[in-house]
């Protein structure tokens, strides 16, 4: 709780499939594929394998009153509905501008750079080796 009433929200300007969307407000964007992220959260997203989008999860303009339900969202695996808070968006290409505020990115909890940055799904397929148990 701490961490949360010190960390400020910032604005970014986000374009997902070259549409504009200025972003007030803005505690956290995950963009990803998989179903599982940081910590536990679940994005119940209804993206496939072959699928070239990639899930936006937006949470912004939260209040403290309403971290319980948020976390309860995220945590829970059930599909997200959007509303002014929690939003899931689906793009191909996402571009991230931001401030000086809070220009660093982070990719799987590790920091990797900085603002703006540009994110798409490779166009190379990654071949798995896998062995299956018994």
């Amino acid at each position: 709780l701490k961490a949360f009433y010190n960390y400020r929200p910032s604005c970014f300007t986000i374009y997902i499939d070259q549409t504009k969307k200025e972003v007030q407000n803005l505690y956290n964007l995950a963009i990803g594929k998989t179903f599982h992220i940081a910590s536990g959260i679940k994005v119940n997203h209804c993206l496939t394998e072959q699928d070239q989008q990639l899930y936006n999860l937006f949470v912004k303009d939260l209040h403290v009153w309403q971290l319980p339900e948020v976390l309860k969202t995220l945590y829970s695996g059930q599909k997200i509905k959007n509303n002014s808070i929690v939003q899931l968006e689906y793009g191909t290409k996402i571009e991230v501008y931001g401030n000086q505020q809070n220009p660093e990115v982070e990719c799987d909890g590790d920091p990797i750079g900085y603002l703006p940055c540009k994110i798409k799904q490779a166009d190379d397929k990654l071949d798995l080796i896998c062995e299956f148990g018994n």
